[in-house]
């Protein structure tokens, strides 16, 4: 049996079960066994519920009598709980130059602090032109700047990371 599609998904209910023997749990929680998939569906009938399928990778299939509709609204509400208990951290990107101006220098480091105050995440990218990248001093320099001066707010992520001519450093919120 093959698992759908996640834009395509059909649910494995009564007749859509592709099965010839299914593990049965009935509709108050108790393991009948493995039984025949006609004999299931006629006890999901007697029962006035449905034969949902609740494990499709197990051998034989697992299948609970239950009200598929109330499954369905408890599943979609278990959801909902999950995406409101996931905190989302914003990225906040500023670029500088090695060679930057302290005017324009302060104003950058005061839009990082903000964003840390703010709890998002702070992404300098640094880029070089010509050969910058080769004087160390002015990398390094800028590193323990931009670190002193964001202390109080935030530390510094892992360690910079050069792609092409340009370095990425990122900071926490404290």
């Amino acid at each position: 049996m093959s698992i759908p599609k996640k834009g395509r998904e059909i649910p494995y209910i009564n007749e859509n079960i592709r099965a010839k023997e299914v593990r049965l749990v009935d509709e108050k929680g108790k393991q009948i066994g493995i039984i025949p998939i006609s004999e299931a569906l006629n006890r999901a009938r007697e029962a006035g519920l449905d034969l949902v399928a609740i494990s499709l990778k197990s051998q034989p299939i697992v299948c609970k009598i239950m009200d598929y509709g109330r499954y369905k609204y408890e599943q979609q509400k278990k959801e909902q709980k999950a995406k409101k208990k996931r905190k989302v951290m914003k990225v906040k990107e500023v670029k500088i130059r090695p060679r930057i101006a302290d005017a324009d220098y302060n104003v950058k480091v005061l839009c990082a602090h903000n964003f840390l105050k703010e709890n998002c995440k702070v992404k300098f990218n640094v880029f070089f032109k010509g050969r910058e990248f080769v004087k160390h001093e002015l990398v390094n320099n800028l590193i323990e700047r931009l670190k002193s001066d964001l202390k109080d707010v935030g530390t510094m992520e892992g360690s910079p990371q050069m792609l092409g001519h340009r370095m990425v450093i990122i900071f926490l919120p404290k």
